[in-house]
C-alpha cells in the first residue's frame, strides 16, 4: 500500500481481500475443505489454483463493450485492481 502510494482509505479493501483468501483456501484441520464450504455445507473443488490470484493494487484493464464505445475509441480502459466481488 505504501509503495503504491495509495490512500489509507483503501485499507478496508485490503482486509476484504485477505478475508476472501482465508475463506477460500482449504485447511487440513477442516479435512481439506474451505471455511466457505463448511459454513454453507457444500462440497466444491475449491483449491488454490481455482482462485483468481491477482496482485493487489496491480494495473488491470476492463473491457468496454461495443455499445459503450465507437470504433475509434480503445477497447479497454486502465484501472487498478482493489478487490474481489462479494458474491
Amino acid at each position: 500500500m505504501f509503495g503504491a502510494h495509495m490512500p489509507i482509505s483503501y485499507w478496508g479493501e485490503v482486509i476484504t481481500v485477505v478475508a476472501y483468501f482465508i475463506n477460500h483456501v482449504p485447511y487440513s484441520s477442516l479435512k481439506f475443505r474451505t471455511p466457505f464450504d463448511v459454513h454453507y455445507n457444500i462440497v466444491s473443488a475449491s483449491t488454490i489454483p481455482n482462485l483468481f490470484l491477482k496482485v493487489f493494487m496491480c494495473v488491470a484493464f476492463e473491457h468496454l463493450h461495443k455499445p459503450l464505445r465507437n470504433k475509434l475509441q480503445p477497447h479497454a480502459f486502465e484501472c487498478v485492481f482493489v478487490g474481489y466481488t462479494l458474491y
